[in-house]
């Protein structure tokens, strides 16, 4: 290697190499969001410090390989098929890649590499430990929260994209999606 931005180059280029070529489809467009969003969960599951490179590094522009524009277009031309407008298509494929590189990031690796009580900590909105170290302070629905069953990270992501679908139906039904 010749010097570090060649190093940044050659690893943007593996990363997309691994991305999923997801296949879109809008005539069932419930059931390919959620495959696409497993897809791409399982590619940056395994390497989820690598989404860290968008953040730190700068790639060159010339050595971006083509198949990333085109990751691109197709998922735009997703969500305008299902009838959202470009800006929501937009804010869509933001959502998108937030909770993708969010969930492998912050939940996939705790998750992975953690032990049972780091597992069941990742589901509550503050460690039952935590709580138990403070009991006079008032939190009732976090205390609630710690007493139901763990969630997995499985759980977690599924009500990711339960969400998201529920956004898309509502910009749907509401009509403003197209405008």
């Amino acid at each position: 290697m010749r010097d570090r931005q060649e190093v940044v180059d050659l690893a943007a280029q593996r990363m997309v190499e691994g991305l999923p070529q997801t296949q879109w489809d809008a005539s069932r467009w419930r059931e390919s969001l959620r495959e696409g969003y497993e897809e791409a969960r399982a590619a940056y599951r395994r390497m989820p410090r690598a989404v860290l490179v968008s953040l730190d590094e700068t790639v060159t522009p010339s050595e971006v390989p083509a198949s990333r524009f085109l990751l691109a277009e197709s998922m735009l031309t997703f969500f305008t098929d299902i009838g959202l407008s470009l800006e929501w298509a937009l804010a869509m494929r933001g959502a998108f890649l937030s909770d993708v590189f969010a969930h492998a990031l912050l939940i996939d690796y705790r998750y992975d590499r953690g032990n049972e009580a780091v597992r069941q900590a990742m589901g509550q909105p503050i460690p039952a430990g935590w709580l138990e170290a403070q009991p006079d302070v008032e939190a009732p629905l976090s205390r609630g929260a710690a007493s139901l069953p763990s969630s997995t990270s499985d759980d977690m992501f599924a009500a990711v994209v339960d969400l998201r679908i529920a956004a898309i139906e509502r910009l749907l039904e509401v009509g403003v999606a197209g405008e």
